[in-house]
């Protein structure tokens, strides 16, 4: 039997979830088309014509807005470098402050600070940092909170069972067995063979 988790963390091109399964290594990806399938929430605006579909990426946390009008500033976002931005200005036009998105929160996008030794080698949390990029930090901290570990039972392929992500780091002996009963019982039963 094959067991499918899914990984949950978000798509690396959109707002939505990774459905691949847990332990992979590539790119998150929610495995859509990564577009916001909601209608322009201006829809008054339109006055009888078509009124069209969201500009945005899928899962996005702001207004739906159509790119047929212009609804908005739509000048670049003061933070569009950053991730989670909606990359244009939702200001009224004309306005005379920062040019800001819609997007609530501005993540950091620096590579989570988890760095590690395994008995596979060195290990590199490959995901960035959601800590919002207006808040002074100097650890960074993925959206990942259990431990990306391998189990060092040999042939087991799961995953420590911890969930600290960070746990790699404490100044204490760290294992990262999985706590998987059946290779505990298979390796008791070794033992106990002996």
């Amino acid at each position: 039997m094959i067991l499918w988790t899914l990984c949950g963390l978000t798509c690396y091109k959109c707002g939505l979830k990774c459905v691949k399964n847990r332990n992979h290594e590539d790119d998150h990806d929610c495995l859509t088309d990564h577009k916001c399938h909601f209608y322009c929430h201006f829809s008054e605006a339109h006055r009888n014509k078509l009124v069209l579909k969201c500009n945005h990426r899928a899962g996005h946390d702001s207004y739906h807005i159509c790119k047929g009008m212009q609804h908005l500033c739509g000048r670049p976002c003061s933070l569009s470098n950053k991730r989670n931005c909606q990359k244009v200005c939702a200001k009224e036009i004309g306005h005379n402050e920062e040019h800001l998105c819609q997007s609530k929160r501005h993540y950091c996008e620096a590579t989570c600070s988890l760095s590690t030794k395994t008995q596979e080698g060195d290990y590199q949390c490959p995901n960035k940092c959601i800590i919002l990029c207006e808040v002074q930090h100097n650890s960074h901290h993925c959206e990942n909170e259990t431990c990306p570990i391998l189990c060092p039972i040999q042939n087991c392929q799961n995953k420590c069972e911890s969930n600290d992500h960070f746990h790699s780091n404490s100044k204490l002996s760290v294992d990262h067995f999985c706590g998987y009963v059946q290779y505990f019982n298979i390796i008791w039963n070794e033992f106990n063979l002996i």
